[in-house]
């Protein structure tokens, strides 16, 4: 018990100091909340899936590697000059994270199977047991050289390659925040971290929604999405859509900073959504929302430089999914490409020619147009007030 809260404390205290320098001015308390949840979230798992990959994922590694962590936002990052502020929305949100948790407080025993959260779970718990993701079979690697594994494929959803080496099916993000769970609490504590990303998303869903569309529809948004039989269903369920779900809710942080034009908070959200790459295959579909908003600023004249902040951390985390893709998750891409690719191309290639063509004339066409009218002409003799 006493090291699952020294694990519980490590994990927090790095995104508890950051969250603390980057609350802004107006913040209630569910948004300072959210912040250094979302904080801790970006640091701590690629930390976690390094230590798995190495195979040093161990409570000594782990909490002096998050030590460390906290120690440099300690020393390098001031407090912020504002403070959060308690109000009537935080508690609509609170209650919405807390009935979500309520919803979803009984996971799912799934355990032993072949499909995809059979091999979360059995790979989770032997990464807590053992500290290394990575499997050597000897067995493996004696029988190799006279017997040919069809495809590399040893069990479903693990795969041979090589020298006994045998690598899962799915991207390290998932097993490893799993894991922490099978650290902290055995195999039943390895159910339950899906559950609380689970119940998290549902508050990224209120305070983003009410960044974006108003409180109101924020908490309306959120309460709907805590209570539909999607997200009861796979918050109960030891697989990475909820954990992905979560990262993608709080990476649209770009939102925020567009907005308020906080510039550090672009940190956050390219950390969150390269992070949600890590644990998912199909995450970088999110990061689709920052080349859109990079886009915005190109059409109204905005400078991109601040830009940087975001895409730096964005394409750190999502090269090294990349690289883990084309080496130890080689076998999982062809799977994908062979079970995917070819129809869903063919399908959507006509498409995806005609608005990219769409987009470019588009771009174009106003950038001339703008190059030769004075800045905010345009909008006025349209009626509309310029950005």
């Amino acid at each position: 018990m006493t090291e699952a809260v020294i694990i519980a404390v490590s994990l927090y205290m790095p995104g508890h100091l950051l969250g603390g320098y980057l609350t802004g001015k107006g913040d209630g308390w569910a948004e300072s909340a959210l912040l250094r949840v979302a904080c801790a979230a970006a640091v701590c798992t690629p930390v976690l899936v390094a230590l798995a990959v190495l195979g040093r994922f161990e409570t000594p590694f782990i909490l002096g590697a998050l030590g460390v962590c906290a120690a440099v936002a300690w020393v390098l990052l001031p407090k912020s000059e504002f403070r959060a502020r308690p109000g009537w929305w935080d508690l609509g949100a609170l209650g919405a994270v807390i009935g979500g948790f309520a919803l979803y407080a009984h996971p799912a025993e799934y355990v032993i199977k072949d499909r995809d959260p059979g091999v979360y779970s059995v790979v989770a718990a032997k990464l807590a047991r053992t500290g290394e993701l990575l499997i050597r079979d000897p067995l493996v690697g004696a029988v190799e050289p006279f017997h040919e594994f069809e495809y590399g494929v040893k069990y479903p959803g693990f795969y041979i390659h090589g020298d006994g080496l045998i690598v899962t099916q799915f991207f390290p993000g998932t097993f490893a925040l799993l894991g922490i769970g099978d650290l902290m609490g055995g195999l039943w504590g390895g159910l339950y971290p899906v559950l609380v990303f689970g119940a998290l998303s549902v508050g990224a869903a209120s305070v983003l929604g009410g960044e974006l569309f108003g409180r109101w529809a924020g908490l309306i948004g959120a309460t709907l999405l805590a209570v539909s039989y999607a997200q009861v269903w796979w918050a109960r369920y030891p697989s990475s859509e909820v954990l992905t779900q979560f990262f993608v809710l709080s990476g649209l942080w770009p939102a925020r900073f567009v907005r308020r034009r906080e510039a550090v908070t672009g940190i956050l959200a390219g950390a969150l959504l390269g992070g949600a790459m890590l644990v998912r295959v199909d995450a970088f579909l999110a990061a689709a929302a920052v080349p859109l908003l990079v886009g915005r600023d190109l059409l109204l004249g905005h400078p991109l430089g601040r830009w940087t902040l975001v895409c730096v951390p964005l394409l750190l985390l999502g090269g090294t999914a990349l690289l883990y893709a084309a080496t130890l998750g080689e076998r999982y891409l062809d799977l994908i490409y062979e079970l995917r690719v070819p129809g869903l191309a063919s399908r959507l290639a006509p498409y995806l020619l005609g608005a990219t063509l769409l987009v470019a004339l588009t771009v174009w066409a106003l950038r001339r147009r703008w190059s030769v009218v004075a800045p905010g002409t345009c909008w006025r003799s349209a009626g509309v007030t310029p950005p």
